[in-house]
C-alpha cells in the first residue's frame, strides 16, 4: 500500500538562490522585460556567483556585441576558454566578419543555452565549435557526457 503526504505552506512562485552579500540580489527573476540588467563591473567571484545563480548560460555576455553587428558574420567561433582567449593572441584574425563567441569555463549545456542568440540568430556562413574540455574536466557529470555528446 502506498501513502500520500500532503505538505502545506507558502511556496515561492519562482526559485531564487540568495547568498549574503550578493550584489545581484535585487535583480528580477523569471521572465522579465530586461534579462540583462546593467551592473557596474564586479569582481571575478561576484561574476561567478551571478553565473551560477542568475545567468547559467551567460546569455548576457555577448548581447550588446550581437546587437551592434551591422553585417552578417562570415564565421562565428563558439566555445569555451580556448576559443574565448584566441582573440587575445591574434586580434587581427577576428575582423572582416570573423567573430569570437567563446566564454571561459563553459560546458556543452551552457553553450547550448546561448547557441541560438550567439550563433544561429547571427546567420553566419560558417561556424567553428570547440567545446567539451570543461565537460571532461568534471564541470558536468561525467556519466552523462557520452550520451550528451551523442545526442548532439
Amino acid at each position: 500500500m502506498g501513502a500520500a503526504v500532503l505538505v502545506s505552506g507558502a511556496v515561492p512562485s519562482a526559485a531564487q538562490v540568495s547568498v549574503a552579500g550578493d550584489p545581484f540580489a535585487s535583480d528580477p527573476t523569471g521572465i522579465v522585460a530586461d534579462p540583462c540588467p546593467a551592473h557596474p563591473k564586479v569582481s571575478w567571484t561576484e561574476q561567478q556567483l551571478h553565473t551560477l545563480t542568475r545567468d547559467f548560460g551567460q546569455l548576457c555576455r555577448y548581447r550588446a556585441a550581437n546587437a551592434a553587428l551591422t553585417e552578417r558574420p562570415r564565421v562565428v567561433f563558439a566555445g569555451d576558454s580556448i576559443t574565448d582567449n584566441w582573440i587575445n593572441f591574434d586580434p587581427a584574425f577576428f575582423s572582416n566578419g570573423v567573430i569570437d563567441r567563446g566564454i571561459g569555463g563553459q560546458t556543452s549545456p551552457q553553450l547550448l543555452l546561448r547557441f541560438r542568440q550567439d550563433v544561429i540568430d547571427l546567420h553566419p556562413q560558417a561556424v567553428h565549435i570547440m567545446i567539451g574540455s570543461n565537460d571532461i574536466a568534471g564541470n558536468t557529470a561525467w556519466r552523462n557526457w557520452p550520451a550528451r555528446m551523442a545526442s548532439g
